[in-house]
């Protein structure tokens, strides 16, 4: 599949992808990019650096929070 320039719209597909899945690889593919785009536009740009590890913040977030949830769920052991 031919990759597509990370666009303002690509960006935040990516970003919403990435604190939904918690995977860069995901994320990527959810918005049409390359994994290897996406790292260099982190690098290059001190905002987008921020908007992806609020991302990540999210999505370690939610796997906490289901982790719990599992954990509540799970019979007690005696």
């Amino acid at each position: 599949m031919r990759r597509l320039r990370l666009t303002c719209e690509r960006r935040e597909c990516f970003l919403n992808a990435l604190s939904e899945t918690g995977s860069v690889t995901a994320a990527a593919q959810i918005a049409g990019v390359s994994r290897t785009r996406v790292y260099a536009a982190r690098k290059a740009d001190p905002a987008f650096t921020t908007a992806w590890e609020e991302a990540e913040e999210i999505a370690a977030d939610r796997l906490e929070e289901e982790a719990r949830r599992i954990a509540g769920a799970a019979p007690a052991h005696m």
